[in-house]
């Protein structure tokens, strides 16, 4: 396979039609990144192709643009087949094709949804389809999907849709395909199994090389904290109220870990999601509108749920649990800095789980700082923060004079004796300076108040009496 290296272009210079051209300038994309700069040109030209690049610098464009360019609007039948691993990768490109194409120009083809609703989309014969193995298997086999006249198929985050048990399922439909079709391997870790897989599905290949984590990730910081496994969800805690995210997600290996931390943490009074496979797609949808709109500030999910979220505006990853490779790393980290914005990576390991960072900066070529947690305040390793005395401020004072005023003159002493305070200094309310402090009556006050209630409403010569003898 040859290996493609970076270029600079324009979207004008690639021969982007105008229409597209209006809709980046939209969004203010007004030049292509260096995997789109390199990819679009060949595949512009018909050529198989694999797109290597970390995660958040461009992919999903850098293939959109040039399918969008070759699209035969005589055909009404499906041209372009995309296949993904989940429902959210799903619905993110789907949202893209819409953007650029309308709504009738794609098909989303999911498990967990009505497939009905489904089967009548493809009746109005888009050119574009994107689904998961399962379903589009199903509808394959019950021929209301065909797949006779696809011109390419995308085969995005292809290490996982090989990887989830998913590989029969995808040769399936790769072998109902033309064999004079187009094949685009798209993936942010070049692995064996994709090396393998390209050999037996590819004619030739190119491979596209983007940005590596490192050159993607310039402005975000790498870090990691060592604790108790116990004491991790703690820890999280602390973590979030000090640093105080925008938008965080939350990485864990289990799912069983979710539950507890998800209620810990709302116990807490975070805000506060979870997305995990078992989830429903409605469930799902909606805990991602929140999130994605910024009305939801932490999001639990696991390395297979995250995939497909699409969010700018995460400004913090936090692994709860540290992946166990470095391609889950990556993964990880590319829902953070995206488009050379800044982002932070935390990662929570125990003593035991330290080798693992070492794994990553040998791997990646990443630097990592070990953090600590002291004070409220998010520190470097071993730096000691005094905790600031706490100033007595005027209420303080007011507070003692009120409470001395209130004690007998005896228990006076167990107030706090650096605070002294002259009676000039306090305003005490009317009520208050009412107070006595020293008794006039040799009797207690408690006896008399009870002898006042025993003669409430005795004849008057026994009151009379009474105070003759007092």
């Amino acid at each position: 396979m040859t290996e493609i290296q970076q270029t600079d272009e324009s979207f004008i210079g690639l021969g982007i039609d105008s229409p597209y051209l209006d809709r980046l300038l939209e969004r203010g994309i007004k030049a292509p990144v260096p995997v789109q700069t390199n990819a679009v040109p060949i595949l512009n030209a018909g050529r198989d192709v694999i797109v290597h690049s970390a995660t958040g610098t461009g992919k999903t464009l850098a293939y959109l643009l040039p399918l969008l360019k070759n699209l035969d609007l005589s055909v009404k039948e499906l041209q372009f087949l995309i296949i993904v691993p989940t429902q959210e990768l799903a619905m993110q490109i789907v949202r893209e094709i819409e953007w650029l194409a309308g709504r009738d120009a794609v098909a989303a083809l999911i498990g967990g949804a009505a497939v009905t609703r489904q089967i009548e989309k493809l009746k109005n014969h888009p050119p574009f389809v994107v689904g998961t193995p399962g379903r589009l298997n199903e509808l394959v086999k019950t021929r209301k999907l065909k797949l006779h006249k696809v011109r390419s198929v995308v085969i995005d985050e292809v290490d996982q849709v090989f990887s989830l048990g998913a590989k029969g399922e995808v040769e399936t439909l790769l072998r109902n395909v033309p064999k004079e079709r187009q094949m685009i391997f798209v993936t942010a870790t070049l692995t064996s199994l994709v090396n393998e897989s390209a050999k037996r599905w590819m004619r030739e290949p190119l491979t596209i090389k983007g940005q590596s984590l490192s050159e993607a990730t310039t402005a975000v910081d790498h870090h990691y904290i060592v604790c108790q496994q116990r004491d991790k969800i703690d820890t999280v805690r602390r973590l979030i109220r000090t640093v105080n995210p925008t938008s965080a997600l939350i990485f864990v290996n289990d799912t069983e870990v979710i539950g507890a931390l998800q209620a810990k943490l709302t116990y807490a009074n975070l805000e506060v999601e979870s997305l995990y496979g078992e989830a429903g797609k409605q469930d799902r949808a909606t805990v991602m509108q929140r999130f994605s709109s910024g009305r939801l500030q932490l999001l639990i999910a696991t390395d297979i749920a995250a995939r497909g979220i699409d969010v700018e505006s995460i400004s913090h990853v936090i692994n709860f649990d540290p992946p166990d490779d470095a391609e889950k790393y990556v993964h990880r980290s590319g829902r953070t800095g995206r488009m050379g914005r800044s982002g932070t990576i935390i990662t929570l390991v125990t003593s035991n789980e330290k080798y693992l960072i070492n794994k990553f900066v040998t791997k990646l070529g990443i630097l990592f700082s070990e953090k600590s947690l002291s004070y409220g305040e998010l520190v470097e390793a071993g730096q000691e923060v005094k905790r600031k005395p706490r100033r007595i401020s005027n209420k303080d004072l007011s507070k003692s004079a009120t409470l001395k005023s209130r004690l007998p003159l005896q228990d006076t002493d167990k107030l706090i004796p650096e605070v002294s305070v002259s009676d000039s200094t306090v305003e005490r309310h009317p009520r208050e300076a009412a107070i006595p402090t020293q008794r006039t009556s040799g009797i207690p006050k408690s006896k008399k108040r009870g002898r006042d209630s025993k003669n409430k409403g005795a004849p008057r010569w026994l009151k009379d009496k009474d105070q003759k003898t007092t």
